[in-house]
Parts: C-alpha cells; structure tokens; sequence
C-alpha cells in the first residue's frame, strides 16, 4: 500500500537525518529496493515486510559498529550500476502500461510488458496519456524556468488538479490515511515468520541489506564530493543511522529504507545545511 511508503519515509528520515553519518543525505525508500520488498511481500505477504526492515537495520547497525562501512565501499560501481538499470528499465517497462491506461496481466517481464501494450495500443486512454505526458513535460521544463522551482510539486499537484477538475477517466491512488491514522501500526508486535520461510525472508533481507548499505555508502561519498562539508564523512556512523532508521521504519510496520542520491543532491544543490 502506499501508506507504508509515506509512513517509512515520514519515521526513517528523521532517524537517519539524526544519527547518520553526512549531513545532508535525506534517507527514504527507493525504487532499486522498493522491487525486492515486493517480491517479497507477494511470496510472503505483508506481514513479513517489518521482520525484513528490522532484520536488514540490525545489520546495518552491526556493520557499523564493528566498522565495516569501508568494506562495503569496495564493492564495484559497475556490479551496483548494472543492478540499478535493470531496476530501471524493470520500473519503466511497468509504468508504460499505466502512463496509457491499459490493463497489462501482471507476472510479465519487461519486453513482454512491451509486447503487450504494442497489441493494445488501440485501446490507450488518451486521457491517462495526456496526464503523463504533461507531467513529463511539466518536470523536465519546468527547471530551465529556474533551477529551484519545485518542478515534481508542481506537475504531480497540476495532473492531480486537472484529473478532479475535468473529471477525467483515469486510475487514481486511491484512499490514503491523514493524520495519525496513518502511523496507527506503530508500537505493534513483529510477527515471527514461520520457520519454513526463514530462509527465503533471511536471503531477501541480507539482499537488501547489501544492496542499501553500499547505496547509502556510494551517496554519501558522492555527496562529499558534490559539496564539501565540515562534517568529516563516518560511513561506520552511517550505517548506524540507517540501521537505526530501518529499525525504526519496522515499528511501524514500515518497508527497508536508504540514503538516496537522487533527493541527497538536490539537498546540495538547493544549499540546505542538514
């Protein structure tokens, strides 16, 4: 659901903001994790998503306090970038068939998503389509207006009004909690999985686990260099942070969590200070 999403970006952020190792790195969930936690979830239910949160936070915590957050930075970019763009194109390959508004079979890989919505271009939703393609515009010209204009805000809340206003056909996210509704799993037990699934939850736990802390380390070293602080860089202390954010993302039945580039350098560019 997309409570869970809002909720671990709203707790894990501010754990990781307080006890991590660089400034302005801005933790939250990411799209490179967001496809193994539903994989995840769809194997082992919902359920089972907070016992994977605390168990990749714990060892995070516990890499860093044996530190071996430079360890974990020796891992090869190429290993980490060639990951993420099958992430990429996994993502993009799944959001065509939204962007047009046409029902695709889940289960499907990448070129057979293509394929799919190549055979059901005659039934596109030209409204659906027109939402996406001025949101795309609206975001990538939006900054050559000026470089600090909210560009995302902007477009996503401009689609959002246009879709109510004209009542347009188009799929919608549909009810989302407000106020402290949405932290309402907050302080509840973790449930132990059953021990025939322990070895798949440990597996994808230790997956995620790898794959946010050299994330996590990989940004904060890019940050570094995008804009020199006086806060000397501890990438044993940022595993912490994330850990701890982790940790705290699964009590409230939150998904895994890490530092992400992509907002972390518009924190720098935009010049804030934590």
């Amino acid at each position: 659901p997309p409570a869970v999403g809002l909720v671990s970006a709203a707790v894990a952020g501010v754990a990781g903001g307080l006890m991590g190792g660089t400034t302005l790195a801005i933790t939250g969930p990411a799209a490179a994790i967001s496809l193994l936690v539903c994989e995840a979830v769809h194997t082992h239910g919902l359920s089972a998503l907070p016992f994977i949160t605390l168990c990749s936070g714990g060892l995070q915590v516990a890499s860093g306090v044996f530190r071996v957050g430079a360890v974990a930075k020796l891992a090869p970019t190429s290993v980490i970038a060639g990951f993420t763009t099958g992430i990429g194109v996994m993502i993009l390959s799944g959001q065509v068939p939204k962007a047009l508004g046409l029902p695709i079979p889940a289960g499907l890989g990448a070129i057979e998503v293509l394929q799919a919505v190549a055979q059901s271009l005659g039934s596109v939703n030209t409204a659906a389509a027109a939402l996406a393609v001025g949101t795309s515009a609206a975001m990538l010209l939006l900054p050559t207006v000026h470089p600090k204009m909210p560009s995302a805000l902007i477009a996503v809340g401009g689609a959002t009004a246009a879709s109510r206003v004209f009542g347009l056909d188009v799929a919608t996210v549909g009810q989302l909690p407000s106020g402290w509704e949405a932290f309402g799993q907050g302080g509840q037990p973790i449930i132990m999985p059953p021990v025939e699934a322990l070895p798949s939850l440990l597996t994808t736990a230790s997956l995620i686990f790898a794959m946010t802390s050299v994330e996590t380390l990989l940004s904060c070293t890019a940050l570094d260099k995008m804009r020199p602080t006086s806060y000397k860089h501890s990438p044993d202390q940022e595993l912490i942070g994330q850990g701890l954010a982790n940790c705290t993302a699964a009590a409230f039945a939150g998904m895994p969590v890490t530092a992400v580039i992509a907002r972390s350098s518009l924190n720098a560019k935009l010049q804030a200070n934590t």
